[in-house]
């Protein structure tokens, strides 16, 4: 019923808290002053395309960016990582596979949301990998049964397969 309603029903993604709504006496989520700002940061940075994971999650511990969890240490690469893949940030929580829109004030929008999905799914794509020797059609021609790129070899030095 709290998923139909757009509540979350777990402890808050970083970046929010939970907190009582003095009006109706329920559980909620609020930006959390002192994350929220650098949660938005590191969207912005990685969405650029200029940055790792890693190097994000150096920048944002230089910035003051901790665990919202006690003992309250530096956050890792990891909950980086999966902070850029959760969709909640723009306005939309995934709950058992499936997403659901939700009633909190997203963090960012859309468009740049998308764009950090766009850095994640390309870094570091190379359609093939420098080899020793050159040849002609290397990394081009392709079986037509299996569909697998055709290798190139010298043997004894002067056949050519």
């Amino acid at each position: 019923h709290k998923i139909k309603n757009g509540e979350w029903i777990a402890k808050a993604p970083l970046g929010y808290k939970n907190a009582l709504d003095d009006l109706t006496g329920k559980r909620t989520l609020i930006q959390d002053e002192e994350r929220a700002y650098l949660v938005r940061k590191g969207f912005e940075l990685y969405g650029t395309g200029t940055y790792s994971v890693s190097g994000i999650t150096r920048i944002l511990v230089e910035d003051g960016l901790t665990n919202p969890v006690a003992p309250h240490g530096a956050i890792t690469a990891s909950s980086i990582h999966l902070m850029l893949r959760n969709p909640f940030y723009y306005g939309q929580m995934k709950i058992k596979g499936k997403t659901y829109p939700h009633i909190y004030e997203p963090i960012i929008d859309e468009l740049l949301w998308e764009r950090c999905q766009n850095a994640l799914n390309g870094w570091h794509k190379k359609p093939f990998k420098y080899a020793g020797k050159p040849f002609t059609f290397r990394g081009i021609l392709r079986c037509a049964s299996c569909g697998c790129a055709v290798s190139s070899d010298i043997k004894k030095g002067k056949y050519i397969y």
